[in-house]
């Protein structure tokens, strides 16, 4: 299984070099890059409510204002294996099998976290992806912890990204419910591996409140007529 996930991941960072998309790939770049560079993403598009990608894009044009988008594309991988690494620990630590997980996350080794394997860049189409995968690996090391500061500091974590996910692709907004029906699930059945209270429905959902709040605050009633 680890040969197989290395010898795609191997496979995987040799094709980003192959089938860039100029009139896609390229404009969504350039529009970060202008966001980078002075324009303002609710004035200059009037869709700038819906997808937050550009924002989240931009702040890498201004770290690295050089960047090509074979640059990007590496950039997107490494979070790939990156987050894939902090998933499988996750679940080898609630699960204790170790076996499947390298075949399983073999194909995401070689297409990206976009599993058709049509976008191989920093795109908003990955973005949701990314972040539900490490919302999830939080939650998860949250349910696993016996350190109550520990286990709330990863249920903010996960809170935080899960404000992140919804952020980068605004429709997404409607997996904030998922913490409230995992919170029904485990007082319904009583789930002893995965304890869930009152107290760390609050933790996750307060970044996600608090950071929404923040965000509608700074931009206001023109972020909100531009969601209309």
């Amino acid at each position: 299984g680890m040969i197989l996930f290395t010898a795609a991941a191997c496979l995987g960072w040799i094709k980003l070099k192959y089938g860039f998309n100029f009139t896609d790939e390229g404009y969504l770049a350039t529009a970060s890059w202008r966001l980078a560079v002075g324009d303002h993403f609710l004035n200059d598009k009037i869709t700038g409510a819906l997808r937050h990608y550009t924002l989240i894009s931009s702040m890498i044009f201004k770290i690295y204002p050089n960047i090509s988008l074979i640059h990007i594309r590496q950039l997107q991988f490494i979070l790939t294996l990156a987050s894939l690494l902090i998933f499988s620990i996750a679940l080898f630590r609630q699960t204790r099998q170790y076996a499947w997980l390298p075949f399983v996350f073999s194909l995401f080794a070689f297409t990206g976290l976009d599993p058709v394997g049509l976008i191989s860049n920093l795109y908003y189409q990955t973005y949701p992806h990314f972040f539900l995968v490490l919302f999830l690996s939080f939650m998860i090391f949250g349910f696993q912890s016996k350190n109550h500061t520990i286990k709330k500091s990863f249920y903010l974590l996960s809170g935080l990204c899960l404000w992140l996910m919804t952020l980068s692709l605004l429709y997404m907004g409607i997996i904030v419910f998922a913490p409230i029906i995992i919170f029904i699930l485990s007082r319904r059945f009583k789930l002893k591996d995965y304890p869930f209270s009152f107290e760390d429905l609050l933790y996750m959902l307060s970044p996600f409140v608090i950071c929404w709040a923040l965000f509608i605050a700074i931009f206001n009633k023109p972020y909100l007529l531009n969601i209309f």
